[in-house]
């Protein structure tokens, strides 16, 4: 729900953002705050550690904002978004039961030894 949220956003936000800029030169306000604007999508995706394919991602905004055809119908997007989610959600559980046996060995071994009570 998150990325779903977050993508959208976005779009919304990049649509009114030009593509002219050269790279490593920004002359005009709008060229600089686009680039604060890929900036900040960025470090969220980073912060989130999603594994995005740039090139992709470019893809699908430019689809948008210029009404190109999109690759994959609203359906298949929010069915590949859930199964990601779904796959993140069975990560984060297993990494949660294998921290959960984890602090259960450490108190089992804890109790045994002298002075803890």
């Amino acid at each position: 729900m998150k990325t779903n949220v977050l993508l959208l956003a976005l779009i919304a936000l990049i649509s009114s953002l030009s593509f002219n800029a050269t790279a490593g030169e920004l002359k005009t306000d709008n060229e600089k705050f686009s680039y604060a604007v890929g900036f900040q999508i960025a470090q969220s995706l980073k912060r989130d550690a999603l594994e995005i394919n740039v090139d992709i991602l470019l893809d699908a905004i430019k689809a948008v904002l210029k009404d190109s055809k999109l690759k994959m119908t609203t359906a298949e997007m929010q069915a590949a978004i859930q199964s990601f989610q779904a796959k993140e959600m069975a990560k984060r559980n297993a990494a949660g039961t294998e921290s959960k046996k984890a602090g259960e060995k450490f108190l089992a071994e804890n109790k045994k030894k002298k002075g803890v009570t």
